[in-house]
């Protein structure tokens, strides 16, 4: 066991002194560091409008009809008719259109109907701003009938369903959770199991192998270069998942999302070790590998229980999936005991 973790040792040592792996674990790092300053950016390259809708003065909205109470409420232009409104809207003159045929001010309902832009950021973005503004709309038509201020505000859609305006963005949502913590699992097991692929090569490559054969046991070589790939993920993970949360992210089910991380670096260990067996040259071993990533990253997002998947359900808080974080873990252990009796050197 000593020999194995000098040489796990050793090979994390010669690992730093190699600029491309060095390069991708600082990025790795830097993403995790400024994870909201970057998904800010995104969402304004998405978007760059986004940019401007973030200030409520710069929404630009229409009230069309006979509702000057309502248009009062709302630093917008006024159109006379519904088809002058959607004029303007669909010119991007205006981004919403908030409709009223006749403001009933002491008696009725006053049913306002909203037309949102398609772009998902904004719409979402304008629905926030209009909920605060009708509902001080609401309060007011209150007063004037002599009613107590408060009460819920009911949205529906055109066909009648009530809908459930969302306090965020759920674009930032999706961003974190679907995309940029699976990317960063991913990204992670890449890594290590590309320093596993050259931490054996290299050895044959280089001569090496037949002095480390004179010294240790074979057992011995193959352990420390898997425990070298395993050290990797085993530091990383941790890492930038408290990165993640010190840029305000919130990671929920921690030990699990590092469960599942920690079995999918196991897994593409294993992937990788059956492919050095089989290729045994370095060139051939990583070109192989990073196909065979390709046609894998696909797989992960196609049900709920694989891994990419399952690590954002559980990152934003689900219970949904608990039950197979434990398979996970054990077949990624038994993948790696294959692993080491399989590699040849």
């Amino acid at each position: 066991m000593k020999v194995s973790v000098a040489i796990a040792l050793k090979d994390l040592g010669s690992m730093l002194r190699e600029r491309t792996f060095v390069s991708v674990i600082l990025l790795l790092i830097f993403v995790a560091s400024f994870a909201s300053v970057l998904t800010f950016g995104l969402l304004i390259l998405y978007n760059p409008t986004y940019l401007n809708i973030l200030f409520e003065n710069e929404l630009k909205i229409g009230v069309a009809g006979d509702a000057p109470i309502l248009q009062s409420f709302f630093d917008g232009k006024h159109y006379a008719s519904l088809n002058d409104a959607f004029y303007d809207f669909y010119a991007g003159k205006i981004d919403v259109i908030l409709w009223l045929p006749k403001e009933n001010l002491t008696k009725g309902s006053n049913y306002v109907k909203i037309f949102l832009p398609r772009d998902e950021v904004k719409s979402i973005q304008a629905s926030i701003i209009l909920k605060k503004k009708l509902l001080e709309y609401q309060d007011y038509l209150r007063k004037l009938r002599g009613m107590p201020a408060g009460g819920k505000l009911f949205v529906y859609s055109a066909s009648g369903e009530e809908l459930i305006i969302p306090n965020g963005i759920s674009m930032v949502f999706k961003f974190i959770y679907v995309v940029l913590i699976p990317l960063m699992m991913i990204t992670t097991a890449v890594i290590a199991s590309g320093l596993f692929i050259d931490l054996i090569t290299e050895e044959k490559e280089t001569g090496t192998i037949d002095l480390l054969l004179a010294a240790c046991k074979k057992d011995e070589i193959v352990s420390g270069k898997i425990l070298a790939a395993i050290l990797l993920p085993v530091i990383l993970t941790p890492l930038w998942l408290l990165l993640l949360m010190l840029n305000g992210v919130e990671i929920h089910n921690f030990f699990l999302v590092l469960s599942i991380a920690y079995s999918f670096s196991f897994l593409m260990i294993s992937v990788s070790a059956f492919i050095v067996t089989f290729f045994k040259d370095r060139e051939r071993s990583q070109l192989v590998f990073s196909l065979v990533t390709i046609g894998i990253i696909p797989v992960l997002f196609i049900h709920p229980l694989t891994p990419s998947s399952l690590i954002s359900r559980l990152a934003a808080g689900t219970e949904f999936g608990i039950e197979v974080v434990p398979l996970y873990f054990a077949l990624g252990i038994l993948l790696l005991f294959v692993s080491k009796k399989m590699v040849r050197i």
